[in-house]
């Protein structure tokens, strides 16, 4: 089975490019969301294959490689110099992009995910839409408009990646469980793509949204020292929990479903993904620990 009919294409409304005509401006702004983010024939006829850039395992392999030893050599030079870089105004940047995509492709994933919906390709085994949030029929391709915004997610794991390079040039300490709390979402997104994993919707919206509030809770306090690393605050501290818990608890309920009914697509990807998240929780603990420590040792 198809995931998603690339056969199948919505046509935009003629009426709405005349002047003076066409639906409410609600209305109008609602159909233009979903034109631009669901109904464009490359969303919707994209097609997850080797051919396109950063699919296959030998990229994946040779980036996170370029990337260990990139955070070699420039731990090497800073280890030479006694100040840090003044990054205020790149970290800025930074968390100015990191909110522009986060907010994209979760309004691309939950446009595209209403669409896929209406047109009943997820409810041929009569699930109901929240079901199909959390887990594919069998049979299922990366194809289609919501695998479209899981690639564009994918890569923009690969940009979270210079959050390491920006801390290591302000000579902040980065030690191995961080780096390998930012290279494993890459691995596991890589999954989601490869295996047509059930549940990676939900830890989409989950993930983007955590990152909407925290880049905006970068700018409301005006902390330009800083960026939106889940690493820095208490905030980020409260919606990494969140995130896991969704992820443990969207994994259980994949399991119940895939039991109960007649089979969640890419449950091989699913274990993979658990054991991932089981890795990001334990360096989340371990941080926190730290972090506790540390506060102790200050005040005493």
């Amino acid at each position: 089975m198809k995931f998603v009919g690339s056969s199948s294409l919505l046509c935009y409304p003629k009426k709405m490019l005349e002047i003076g005509s066409g639906p409410p401006p609600l209305e109008q702004i609602e159909a233009n969301l979903s034109y631009w983010f669901a109904q464009q024939p490359t969303i919707s006829h994209f097609r997850w294959d080797h051919n396109i850039w950063g699919s296959s395992i030998v990229f994946l392999a040779h980036s996170i490689f370029i990337y260990l030893f990139l955070v070699l050599f420039l731990n090497l030079v800073m280890k030479l110099r006694i100040k840090p870089l003044p990054l205020d105004r790149i970290s800025s940047i930074y968390n100015s992009l990191m909110l522009v995509m986060s907010v994209i492709v979760l309004v691309g994933c939950l446009e595209a995910t209403v669409e896929e919906i209406k047109e009943m390709k997820w409810l041929r085994r009569k699930n109901s839409g929240v079901e199909l949030m959390v887990c594919f029929p069998l049979g299922t391709r990366s194809a289609g408009r919501v695998f479209f915004w899981s690639y564009v997610f994918y890569l923009t794991k690969y940009y979270e990646l210079l959050d390491t390079f920006i801390m290591i040039l302000g000579k902040k300490s980065v030690k191995f469980p961080q780096i390998l709390s930012t290279t494993v979402p890459i691995f596991v997104c890589f999954f989601w793509l490869e295996f047509s994993q059930s549940l990676q919707i939900l830890c989409i919206l989950t993930n983007t949204v955590m990152n909407v509030i925290l880049c905006s809770d970068f700018f409301i306090r005006g902390n330009r020292g800083l960026n939106c690393s889940p690493r820095r605050t208490n905030l980020a501290a409260y919606c990494r929990m969140v995130e896991l818990g969704v992820a443990y608890s969207g994994s259980i309920w994949v399991v119940w479903l895939h039991m109960r009914k007649q089979g969640c697509n890419g449950m091989v990807g699913c274990l993979l993904n658990a054991f991932c998240s089981a890795i990001l929780f334990l360096l989340f603990i371990r941080f926190q620990k730290q972090g506790q420590t540390k506060n102790q040792s200050r005040s005493a």
